[in-house]
């Protein structure tokens, strides 16, 4: 028997794992649940924003995400996702992002909602993954913006 469709279903497990990771981690950030964010990261997981500023382990992920404008809230929708096992514990992926904002301290619409930030951000997520003993996590996300309105 040969041992690609072994090597197979190992990448597609993964592949699945991760994909979970990428899509539970935008639920987390639009949700504001930034323990639940954090549980995404390995120990010594590493968020770099846009701005370049990185943030390495669960403390400081959590501390910089709570620290964020209590009012804003966030709708990303995510698109595009490649993946790519590296070895059978590291894997990459890449995803394109669209970011919608508002405020919720402003006046909600009863049939529309809030109103949305006049900028709405497009970029890209491009993460590096790790399986540790409690599965699947995050180990880097790099976030850039490609254009905003």
């Amino acid at each position: 028997m040969s041992d690609q469709p072994a090597v197979g279903a190992e990448t597609e497990a993964a592949e699945r794992a991760c994909l979970r990771l990428v899509i539970e981690s935008v639920r987390c950030n639009d949700e504001r649940d930034w323990k639940g964010l954090v549980a995404l990261y390995s120990d010594d997981g590493v968020v770099q924003r846009p701005s370049g500023e990185r943030i390495v382990g669960h403390d400081a992920i959590l501390a910089s995400y709570s620290a964020g404008a209590p009012d804003r809230r966030t709708r990303h929708v995510c698109s595009n996702w490649t993946f790519a096992l590296d070895d059978p514990t590291h894997a990459h992926g890449r995803t394109s992002v669209v970011v919608y904002a508002w405020d919720v301290s402003t006046e909600r619409d009863p049939r529309l909602g809030y109103q949305l930030d006049s900028r709405v951000v497009i970029g890209d997520f491009a993460d590096r993954f790790v399986l540790t003993d409690a599965g699947w996590r995050l180990a880097e996300r790099r976030a850039t913006v490609v254009a905003h309105s």
